[in-house]
């Protein structure tokens, strides 16, 4: 391996090292991050699963509940695409009385 003697060359290459690290040290961050949720979560998991072997959970009762959220969910995704119509008319309307001016 050769090294550079030109400082335009060195100076380059330290650029690229140091971006290098700067991507490897908000990787880390990021993985760190992810590492943190996904314990929590996993504890989360694990309470629930003890739970669930102890009969504490009511299986038939979450049953029932999570269909009547996703109706819910499903009621709100309708009125949000109703509404996002609305804005869009509204816009064109206001498009078109500026195109009027």
């Amino acid at each position: 391996m050769t090294f550079a003697s030109d400082p335009s060359q060195i100076r380059a290459t330290l650029e690229r090292l140091a971006s290098g690290v700067d991507r490897l040290l908000r990787n880390h961050a990021e993985l760190q991050a992810r590492l943190v949720q996904t314990e929590a979560r996993l504890r989360e998991l694990e309470q629930m699963l003890g739970r669930l072997g102890r009969g504490e959970v009511d299986v038939a009762g979450m049953s029932t509940e999570l269909e009547m959220l996703e109706a819910q969910n499903s009621a709100l995704r309708a009125r949000m695409e109703e509404g996002r119509e609305a804005v869009e008319r509204l816009l064109s309307r206001v498009r078109y009385l500026e195109e009027q001016r």
